[in-house]
């Protein structure tokens, strides 16, 4: 064998003709419409049960993973479509409390990964339910690598889900246990469309996602060892010590420890010489502090929540904070945007086929939290309109009321009514800008 063999050999390097055999067997395929390359999974290495753990007892990821929430599905409007048909889904998602299922499948995305749902689908009354899932209970049919299981189009070929009795199977026709009972089975309907899986962060080729708090968790468990350390070190310390000179009796420490125990600076006590009270010092924490609150931005940092918006105690600069702010504002409208397309390829269409309705299926805009990015973008919008850049139209206005939460009914109005009438922007504003400070 060669140097460059022995060192390809060493570095795991694959031999030319094991390249050159792959390269065939791709070549010839049959199966182009769905790819040839087998899934490759990357499943996470801490347990689930450890991150809901952390969720519940660390503050900083507590707090952080309310921001997200809040931030991204704290009230939306939906958008294109009929009008009428737009009304019936903002009627459903009002009365079934859609937009709270959507703000827990946000919590269940941190914390698994992925969030899961199950469509209840009643055709007899057109309507649609959904049932929340435990995401861990729950994955596609793997083999025995962890790869997730195909059929002949590409799709996962199913889903287990463990509950308290038994592991159900969701196929394509069917709905089994594992003893084989079948629960449900249809030939029209794919079941496997009934199970909703969510995700806002994955791999390119998987289909299962990944949680941020992967990269942070040592970090985290490293700042609140440090935080009871500094706490029990504060706690144990400046507390009484009594040092008593000669061999006193045992009655009179009992007494003594019995008139201490309840001191306050109210008491007054008079000992002879040979009784001394100090008290114990207090360890210095000052450098520890600073460390805890560096594993705190590290953490805020790996979830992409400024450190400033959720602790007083870091010092910033007011217009760092406000950048900083902006910055987290604009990285929530991608996940908006990725959760909208879900919920409208799972749910909304889903929903479609049961009320048998026509037109096009309306998209959800979740509203944008930003007051920062609100603000600069208003100012945007004001200096186009004053250069003639943009100008009025009812549209504009409708999107605008829509992100701010202003009333919208008349404006839908209006729209129809330029539609019917043919009418068309005008320019209007200053000839002079006006700039502000």
């Amino acid at each position: 064998m060669s140097l460059k063999g022995l060192w390809n050999r060493i570095r795991g390097k694959p031999k030319e003709e094991d390249l050159l055999v792959v390269s065939l067997q791709t070549g010839e395929t049959k199966e182009e419409e769905i790819g040839v390359a087998k899934l490759q999974e990357r499943k996470p290495s801490i347990p689930k049960d450890k991150l809901q753990t952390l969720y519940e007892t660390d503050p900083i990821v507590f707090r952080a993973i309310r921001k997200y929430v809040d931030a991204i599905a704290s009230d939306y409007f939906l958008e294109g479509g009929d009008e009428e048909e737009r009304k019936k889904l903002d009627k459903w998602i009002r009365e079934k409390g859609f937009l709270f299922k959507i703000q827990d499948a946000i919590v269940d995305i941190f914390l698994c990964a992925d969030a899961w749902w199950e469509l209840i689908p009643k055709y007899s009354i057109k309507d649609l339910d959904i049932k929340p899932l435990n995401p861990k209970n729950i994955d596609f049919i793997r083999d025995t690598n962890g790869n997730v299981e195909l059929d002949e189009n590409g799709k996962p070929k199913g889903i287990i889900q463990q509950t308290y009795l038994e592991e159900i199977y969701w196929y394509k026709n069917k709905v089994e246990t594992k003893s084989g009972k079948i629960l449900l089975e249809s030939e029209t309907e794919d079941l496997r469309e009934r199970i909703v899986n969510l995700n806002l962060f994955k791999y390119g080729e998987s289909f299962t996602g990944y949680t941020p708090l992967l990269p942070v968790y040592k970090s985290a468990i490293i700042r609140l060892n440090m935080s009871d350390m500094i706490g029990e070190s504060a706690f144990r310390g400046g507390g009484l010590v009594v040092y008593i000179s000669g061999k006193p009796s045992q009655q009179t420490l009992d007494n003594l420890k019995k008139d201490l125990k309840n001191i306050t600076t109210r008491n007054i006590f008079i000992f002879e010489d040979k009784i001394k009270l100090e008290n114990i010092p207090i360890p210095d924490l000052s450098g520890r502090e600073r460390l805890v609150y560096y594993y705190a931005d590290e953490v805020a940092g790996g979830l992409g929540v400024p450190l400033c918006l959720m602790l007083s105690g870091a010092s910033m600069q007011a217009r760092e904070r406000e950048q900083m702010s902006v910055d987290f504002e604009l990285s929530i409208k991608p996940l908006q945007e990725r959760l909208a397309y879900q919920i409208r390829e799972k749910v909304f269409k889903k929903l479609w086929k049961i009320w048998g309705c026509k037109g096009e299926v309306p998209y959800i805009k979740f509203a944008e939290r930003t007051p920062f990015a609100k603000l600069t973008r208003s100012r945007t919008i004001a200096t186009l309109a004053r250069r003639r850049l943009i100008t009025y139209d009812p549209e504009l206005e409708m999107r605008i009321r829509q992100e701010l939460d202003l009333p919208t009914s008349f404006i839908a109005e209006e729209i129809n009514k330029w539609k019917e009438e043919g009418k068309r922007p005008t320019p209007i504003g200053s000839d002079v800008d006006v700039y502000e400070k």
